[in-house]
């Protein structure tokens, strides 16, 4: 009958020390080399973008922004008051305006829309101090395009008419804060033209007039 023999890891390691000690700094050597190329990775990430911050006297920051390599804003911005209230928050991409963008007075969102390579893009909605919303409107390129709405106070409309390529077109009208036409009229080529009328708060007919 044969015996079978098995030797334990002890065995070995006690046995051929030279070699558990070059498997061992083999294993060292792989581990920091591993080590160094994810620290030299992260080291160019940060240099490619780098943070840059700029303070008020009173030691508050200004304004927080990141640059790339060529000193071009990318990622997140902020801009704040010397209080430390923010004024501005959007992103960058290639030192142009991207995606959402919102502004603020005294701690108050009073503006918001999008920008596509820096240009104003799709809606955009202006606020009043208390939240309510005072405007709102469509961009295009850059332009106002499309619908335009004005409120007042209390919600009512106040101005409403439409846009093309940053012009008035169409009719336009105004509105008293208890929903009353005050004043109708027409644009052409961002010029009043046509027949105009003015209204009493009751509704009443006051004036009619003619560009």
């Amino acid at each position: 009958m044969q015996t079978k023999t098995v030797f334990s890891f002890e065995f070995y390691r006690t046995c051929f020390p030279l070699y558990f000690l070059n498997l061992s700094i083999q294993l060292i050597h792989y581990i920091l080399k591993k080590n160094v190329a994810i620290i030299l990775f992260c080291a160019a990430i940060s240099i490619a973008h780098a943070q840059d911050t700029s303070y008020f006297a009173n030691g508050k920051p200004q304004h927080i922004k990141t640059l790339n390599n060529k000193g071009e804003k990318t990622g997140q911005w902020k801009l704040f008051n010397q209080s430390g209230e923010m004024l501005q928050l959007g992103n960058y991409e290639n030192d142009l305006e991207t995606g959402e963008w919102n502004y603020y007075d005294n701690g108050k969102l009073v503006k918001t829309g999008y920008y596509k390579e820096g240009k104003e893009s799709g809606e955009w909605k202006n606020y009043y101090a208390n939240g309510q919303l005072l405007s709102t409107g469509f961009y295009e390129n850059g332009q106002l395009t499309g619908p335009w709405k004005e409120f007042h106070p209390n919600g009512q409309l106040s101005n409403i008419g439409e846009y093309e390529n940053g012009i008035c077109i169409g009719e336009w009208k105004k509105l008293y804060d208890n929903g009353q036409l005050e004043f109708v009229s027409k644009s052409e080529n961002g010029q009043l033209a046509g027949e105009w009328k003015y209204y009493y708060k009751n509704g009443q007919l006051k004036t009619i007039g003619e560009y």
